[in-house]
Parts: C-alpha cells; structure tokens; sequence
C-alpha cells in the first residue's frame, strides 16, 4: 500500500542496482518534480469555424516547422482562459507556472467535457506548490485534471514505470551512509 507522500518534492522510489558482481538496494530520490494540469477550456475557446486552426494543423503536419504560427494563433484564442487561470493560480499560492496548449482526447463521463480529441491548456508549475482544489471550474473552462495527482503518480506515469523494469539512470550520486 503507497501512502500518499506529506512533502510533494522530492520523491523517493526504490529498487535493486548491480553494485559489481553483487546486487545492492536502492532508494532513487527524484527532485524537484513538477505538477502537470490539464484545463478544459469551454467548447467556444478553441471553435474553428473559420477552418484557420485545421488549416495551420495540416500544414504543421506537413511543416513542422511551422508548429510557431499554430501556437500563436492557440495562445491568441485562449487568452482569456490564461487569464482566469493566472487568476486563479495566484489567488491559491502560485507565483511561477507555464501554460501551452496541448491536443488531449478525452473518453470519460464527467459532465460538461466534451469526448473525443480536443485543445486544452497544460499548466505546469512546482510540487511545491499547494494543490489546486478538485472540481474547480471557472467562467472559461469547465474543467482541470491532475491537480490532486502525487508526485509518485506523476512520475510513474510521465516515464512509464508500470510494474518490474529496468530504469536508466542518469549522474546517479551516492550519498553515504551517514548522511542518509
């Protein structure tokens, strides 16, 4: 049973490393992790009925250098959703977070997000952070996933750590005994 973690960042897992011929247990400490959100906008945020954000997808398909000219034209659509956010970031205790929008599909049963492939707005910002309240909604978006989600949960997912497996990694300290 997984207890949930007190102190959000940062977070420990444990395994078995190969410590020369032998095998030796391990605690990996995982610092400075991040929560990821992602807000529903209203449907009429992102409605393309000018075809100009299908267009530009198409052509990002077909260019992806011009990945730039999409993003500004989201980031233009979806500015007052930004805002309310920022609004409401701050208003719960967060100074410093990123916002882009992101294409997610959707397939559950929450009322008012609407199914299938769609834009919302991904919000990063520190596990340090205090945890946004669940079910907030706001005048511009319907709904937020993942800001009740555990440091532990999000690492798990973000780097696909499901059941035994091997786990490189990278400039690994040692930390000794006595400072433990």
């Amino acid at each position: 049973m997984l207890l949930p973690n007190p102190s959000p960042s940062p977070t420990a897992t444990s395994g078995q490393g190969q410590q020369g011929s032998k095998w030796a247990s391990v605690c990996c400490v995982v610092k400075g992790c991040q929560r990821s959100l992602l807000v529903v906008p209203q449907p009429d945020v992102f409605r393309d009925e000018d075809g100009s954000i299908a267009l530009l997808e198409a052509e990002v398909k077909a260019e992806p250098g011009r990945k730039l000219e999409l993003l500004k034209l989201l980031q233009e659509r979806c500015s007052a959703v930004k805002a309310e956010l920022r609004e409401v970031l701050q208003r719960h205790g967060i100074r410093s977070f990123r916002m882009v929008p992101v294409k997610r599909s959707y397939a559950f049963e929450v009322p008012g997000v609407p199914h299938g492939e769609q834009w919302c707005l991904k919000v990063r910002y520190a596990a340090t952070d205090p945890a946004l309240p669940h079910g907030l909604t706001g005048t511009t978006f319907v709904a937020i996933f993942g800001a009740n989600a555990s440091c532990l949960e999000s690492l798990v997912l973000k780097r696909g750590l499901r059941g035994p497996s091997w786990v490189r990694l990278r400039e690994p300290k040692k930390v000794d005994y006595g400072n433990q």
